[in-house]
């Protein structure tokens, strides 16, 4: 069941594969990110048993029976959905979990916590430019005049500062960096935040145009492709015919058509990296040869009769072409082999440019027992 912000999902989990004793179940969602996972104590008993009795402790086992009590719902599958408190003291702490059923303590469930400082920096913001100075500011909670703290800005894994207070810092390369501030105050107990950072370059923006044929036939459609370096994540594209802004995308290709002799197209690429030097570059042009189409023709054909001899197909001018039949490429036509009616032929010609046109006409194929002369017909043997 779902509304608008929250949703409510039962399920059945098999536990057929866990043994008896404590298990910890996780339960996380997903909504563009992940969620906190929630987790719960599980208590399982196999053998027909009914769970008695769950309790947790710290550190140190007060008794079977002795330690904390924890309430749960279930009996041979019992869940415990309380909160647990924690140690007051700074430091590493052990939990300890454990049930009873049928008389017998299971296992315990044992997780180890570090108790301490909470570790909480500040930045003025999450986008920074290469070489720019920021403040970073130490926000900790519940620090101690024996908390040390760890700062490392870029990931590397290399210590940039041990301040408790505030600092400046800036970075030297472009990138995304996960800046990080762990807190020690007693041991060996770290507690550690992370605060994703993006540093844009300030390089001015590049941009090439290719195509995939230079020469093309009136008429034809051309791809263009516009490759951008250092031009932020969302760049604009300006395309130029003959020095004319015909078009802006969001889109890195343009498709052109009826492209003329000797036009030329060229693109500028907008920046959207507020930290470019220069937010604009104009790619080097294109020129385009356009080669005209040849001039096709087919001659008219009269009708033809089924007991005819097979004809050679011509009257396609230029000479050299191909000839098609209701769309089937054919040499010659022969009536014996089809049916009355009428029949398309197309006539197709590729000059030495590769540029093709083509001109289309129709004939009749009639029965034999037709009469010869029809009303706006002639017999072509009369």
């Amino acid at each position: 069941d779902a509304s608008a912000n929250d949703s409510v999902y039962s399920m059945q989990l098999s536990t057929d594969t866990l043994s008896n004793g404590i298990h910890l179940l996780g339960i996380r969602a997903f909504c563009g990110t992940w969620s906190q996972t929630q987790l719960s104590y599980v208590a399982i008993s196999k053998d027909g048993g009914i769970i008695e009795r769950v309790e947790y402790y710290w550190d140190t086992d007060p008794g079977y029976g002795k330690a904390n009590t924890l309430p749960f719902t279930g009996d041979t599958l019992a869940i415990v959905n309380e909160d647990i408190p924690a140690p007051a003291d700074y430091g590493t702490h052990v939990l300890f979990v454990r049930a009873l059923s049928n008389g017998n303590w299971s296992a315990p469930l044992i997780q180890k916590f570090c108790m301490n400082a909470t570790p909480m920096m500040e930045l003025p913001k999450d986008t920074f430019c290469v070489g720019e100075q920021f403040i970073v500011f130490n926000m900790t909670e519940g620090a101690t005049d024996a908390t040390t703290y760890s700062w490392d800005m870029n990931g590397d894994g290399k210590e940039d500062s041990n301040t408790d207070d505030a600092f400046v810092y800036s970075y030297t390369k472009a990138g995304t960096y996960m800046a990080s501030l762990g807190v020690k105050t007693v041991g060996d107990c770290v507690t550690t935040c992370y605060v994703p950072v993006v540093v844009l370059p300030t390089d001015a923006p590049k941009v090439t145009l290719s195509a995939a044929t230079k020469t093309l036939c009136a008429g034809d459609a051309i791809r263009l492709k516009a490759t951008a370096t250092n031009a932020g994540e969302q760049p604009e594209f300006e395309w130029l015919l003959n020095g004319e802004v015909i078009a802006t995308t969001l889109a890195d290709t343009l498709i052109m058509e009826e492209l003329a002799h000797n036009d030329k197209v060229q693109v500028r690429v907008i920046s959207s990296n507020p930290c470019a030097s220069i937010d604009n570059a104009l790619s080097s042009q294109i020129t385009f040869r356009v080669n005209p189409l040849p001039e096709v023709s087919i001659a008219h054909y009269f009708p033809v009769y089924t007991d005819e001899a097979a004809l050679i197909l011509t009257g396609g001018i230029p000479e050299g072409g191909k000839y098609y039949i209701n769309d089937k490429e054919e040499q010659l036509f022969n009536p014996k082999r089809y049916e009355p009616g009428t029949y398309s032929l197309r006539y197709s010609y590729t000059n030495s440019n590769g540029c093709s046109s083509e001109a289309i006409t129709s004939f009749v194929l009639r029965d034999v027992n037709e009469a010869s002369l029809l009303k706006g017909d002639v017999n072509k043997d009369e």
